[in-house]
């Protein structure tokens, strides 16, 4: 079969739509081969480390031995070149199996265990705040969970600073691009009220892997549908969530998509037979 590559690739920028309180954040992957010390910090407010995982056993945080080293000193290194920058932890993962999240969630002792240890490391690690990257809940059992959770988590932020002289820790939160996965919806009110901002994941609406035709992963506008960043928000405002709270995520990746006929113009629309350039056919910016 001939084919062709066509590349789709955006770049990453998240800002706050509130013009007063510009955010300007990216994630920084412990899995990938950059070195902490090439991030040029000065292009940022805020630089999450992603991502802690979680202790099955007893709901503490935990790393991969290999991100130990990294994550200890990552903030240090991070103010090298912006001393006033903002460090956040995030705590999930990109893509994958939500289980012990889910479980975690759903009692209060596994709950207060996840918040304490969270809160524990971050100030272990001189970070500024903590982030929650579970952007598949799956259940409505998840989502009225997820509300609790962040409630507690920021009555426990709140109070922490009273025994200690550190300012008060951020708590933010990753979501899907809108308020409603499937049937099930995130709990808005919850996250309003308890969250300083939320990271829209605006990005992966069409991959290679699961569609064949080419398409634009982060479009912001969508003529024929409603698979865009642009329906997206308003969704999120549509239910009451804040513009102020919102901070716009933009993806630093791109897809390369074989075309079924090497002599299509690539177009979006065109019929693909799957991936090019990799298994799923990402491509990182470097």
């Amino acid at each position: 079969m001939a084919t062709k590559i066509f590349i789709l690739l955006i770049f990453l920028i998240t800002l706050n739509l509130q013009a007063q309180a510009w955010i300007q954040a990216a994630y920084y992957d412990s899995s990938s081969s950059l070195p902490v010390s090439s991030v040029n910090s000065a292009l940022f407010t805020h630089l999450y480390y992603g991502f802690a995982g979680m202790n099955s056993s007893n709901f503490q945080l935990s790393f991969r031995f290999s991100d130990e080293s990294t994550v200890s000193s990552f903030t240090t290194t991070i103010k090298r070149k912006n001393p006033s920058i903002i460090t956040v932890l995030s705590i999930g993962l990109a893509y994958g199996n939500y289980s012990n999240f889910s479980l975690m969630a759903s009692q209060p002792s596994y709950r207060e265990s996840f918040i304490r240890s969270s809160i524990e490391t971050a100030r272990l690690y001189g970070f500024g705040g903590l982030d929650l990257s579970w952007t598949w809940p799956n259940t409505s059992f998840d989502m009225k969970n997820i509300g609790v959770l962040l409630y507690e988590w920021r009555a426990a932020i709140n109070s922490e600073p009273r025994n200690s002289s550190e300012p008060r820790l951020l708590l933010t939160i990753s979501v899907h691009y809108k308020p409603i996965i499937g049937a099930n919806s995130f709990p808005v009110e919850s996250i309003k009220t308890n969250i300083d901002w939320a990271n829209i994941i605006a990005f992966d609406y069409h991959v290679p892997l699961k569609e064949n035709v080419t398409g634009n992963h982060a479009a912001l506008y969508d003529p024929s549908g409603h698979v865009s960043t642009d329906s997206g928000i308003e969704e999120w405002l549509r239910r009451g969530f804040l513009a102020s709270k919102l901070v716009l995520g933009l993806p630093y990746h791109g897809y390369g998509w074989k075309l079924v006929n090497k002599n299509d113009y690539p177009n979006i629309g065109e019929p693909a037979s799957g991936p090019a350039q990799s298994v799923d056919g990402s491509m990182g910016y470097k």
